[in-house]
């Protein structure tokens, strides 16, 4: 498969136990919807982004936050961007 400059940058990082994915949506983004997460994750990362991935993870997981069947992709309003702030 081909894929964009983002995307491979994406494919070098080694995976994790959690992720901005697995928080925000699970099954329901779509492909690039994760690259989109996993992008600001690596240009953004921080202890604190990392403590707030693994206190919400619990959540997603006991409540099936994004746990479906259908993909249906979010908006971009709720994906993160350079100017995400930190609470």
């Amino acid at each position: 498969a081909l894929y964009r400059p983002e995307q491979r940058k994406v494919l070098t990082i080694k995976p994790g136990i959690t992720g901005m994915a697995q928080t925000n949506g699970r099954a329901s983004l779509d492909f690039d919807d994760e690259v989109r997460l996993d992008m600001y994750y690596i240009e953004n990362w921080s202890p604190w982004l990392d403590m707030v991935i693994l206190l919400k993870t619990p959540f997603a997981v006991v409540f099936r936050t994004g746990a479906s069947s259908a993909r249906k992709g979010i908006s971009s309003g709720q994906i993160p961007t350079k100017d995400f702030q930190r609470a």
